[in-house]
């Protein structure tokens, strides 16, 4: 095999935490800016949501994982939860 077809065989299969935090993170970012005031009536649809982007992005990576996602929401005085699972 030539170098840079064992490069891509290793790069299919490392699982890189890092950069798995940021997809988190950046699709987090993008459904919950700063200072964003959710509504308790969306809490179920944007968890649901998170999950979906959270995937889309996974996949995106053409890695060969099968990866599972699970979204909890609390409320800070720890009243509600919801969560969002694929």
């Amino acid at each position: 095999k030539h170098q840079n077809e064992q490069v891509s065989e290793i790069n299919e299969v490392d699982f890189e935490v890092s950069l798995v935090e940021k997809i988190i993170n950046d699709c987090f970012d993008i459904r919950c800016p700063p200072g964003k005031v959710i509504n308790l009536d969306d809490i179920n649809k944007l968890s649901n949501d998170l999950t979906d982007d959270i995937l889309k992005e996974l996949n995106k990576l053409k890695r060969l994982f099968k990866y599972t996602v699970t979204v909890f929401i609390q409320q800070k005085n720890g009243a509600g939860l919801a969560f969002g699972s694929k």
